[in-house]
């Protein structure tokens, strides 16, 4: 299941007949999560969003995190779902946009002590897009891991590098790996304006 979501489970109803599991789907906005009382650990289990996709084979798809963290009872966690994007345009929570007809990068999932991308505590990362150029299909990396996936063109050229824990990796265009079509802290690489699709 690559779909965006982010799931809270708090244990809380362990004995009980109600369900402590709490999912978010992509609604485009921030959610909230309050801590219920006397919890003081939470499972997490978020998905990064796919990258926009332009054909059947497409395999750019989101990261995986799931983990517990501590937390206060009474406090309240930000959850942000990203967005699968199906144009030009990236995907909501971070995704870069793409160029002519290539699709955009998906958004990443994440959950925040704040509202800040310097808030996050746990982040799934997205795939990158996908597009066509050149007769090659470009297709955008994977998300997740300590390095995500590196992008490619077809089997003999490379895409964008892949995002690191600290960095973005360069974009691609036309001189391949070109630092102007990079990413930054929360945001994917952006293309638009550079001459080719799909990062």
């Amino acid at each position: 299941n690559y779909d965006p979501t982010a799931t809270i489970d708090d244990g809380s109803c362990i004995y009980c007949n109600q369900n402590a599991v709490d999912p978010f789907n992509y609604t485009g906005a921030m959610q909230t999560y309050t801590v219920p009382a006397g919890v003081t650990s939470v499972t997490i289990d978020a998905y990064g969003a796919q990258g926009g996709a332009n054909w059947f084979y497409n395999d750019n798809f989101g990261g995986r995190v799931e983990c517990d963290i501590p937390v206060t009872p009474g406090e309240v966690l930000n959850i942000f779902v990203g967005e699968q994007p199906t144009s030009i345009v990236g995907g909501w929570n971070g995704g870069g946009n793409g160029e002519s007809v290539g699709k955009g990068g998906g958004g990443s999932t994440d959950i925040r002590r704040g509202i800040t991308v310097n808030d996050r505590i746990v982040v799934a990362g997205a795939g990158g897009g996908a597009g066509y150029w050149a007769s090659q299909h470009v297709i955008g990396g994977v998300g997740g891991g300590l390095v995500a996936g590196a992008g490619s063109r077809d089997v003999i050229y490379p895409g964008g590098d892949p995002g690191t824990q600290i960095g973005s990796g360069n974009g691609t265009c036309v001189s391949l790996n070109n630092p102007i079509c990079s990413g930054g802290l929360g945001y994917g690489g952006s293309p638009s304006g550079c001459g080719c699709e799909g990062y």
